[in-house]
């Protein structure tokens, strides 16, 4: 009876050695957002205490977006196992999803280190004399509007819509109020 019972479960494990692969890959995402955290904890506030402003801002800027790059990644691997036991189309959603989600993610930090680099110079750590506080804000505003735009720009040929209209109307209404 005991004999039965060990020949069943050494083979029926065999059937599931593949959730190994998937499980490992969340081991290895969690470890290296653990890593992250560590490193974090560190080096900004070291950046910081010997006046490298800028740098502490950019690293800043891609802390939250590295940590979702590291899921999102672990996540498309994990579903490109699954890719086999599931139908094609929802792959090809994943793999879209991935580009998008990337896209963002990239804006994402683009647009906080534009606003961490705004607040550092209207604290005046990254020039000896405090710059106008409305063109800084000014500048901040039109390089995330500017960011914002060139976002949409990438993620909308990824989900199938052409930009070559919507960019020649940008051009086309930029020498318009050229000339004006």
């Amino acid at each position: 009876m005991m004999n039965d019972y060990l020949v069943t479960l050494s083979t029926s494990w065999k059937h599931y050695i593949w959730l190994a692969e998937p499980f490992s890959i969340i081991l290895a995402a969690t470890l290296a957002t653990y890593i992250l955290h560590l490193f974090y904890q560190k080096v900004p506030s070291g950046l910081l205490a010997n006046k490298h402003h800028g740098a502490a801002a950019f690293l800043t800027s891609i802390h939250w977006p590295l940590r979702l790059l590291i899921w999102g990644k672990a996540l498309v691997v994990i579903a490109h196992i699954f890719a086999v036991k599931i139908n094609d189309q929802l792959v090809q959603l994943v793999w879209k999803l991935h580009d998008v989600g990337f896209t963002l993610l990239l804006a994402w930090s683009f647009i906080r280190l534009i606003r961490l680099f705004e607040e550092q110079l209207m604290a005046g750590n990254l020039s000896t004399n405090k710059p106008d506080e409305t063109t800084v804000q000014a500048v901040g505003k039109l390089l995330r509007v500017v960011a914002i735009i060139i976002m949409v720009l990438f993620v909308l040929p990824i989900l199938g819509i052409p930009v070559s209209g919507i960019v020649a109307f940008g051009g086309g209404s930029a020498i318009i109020v050229g000339i004006a």
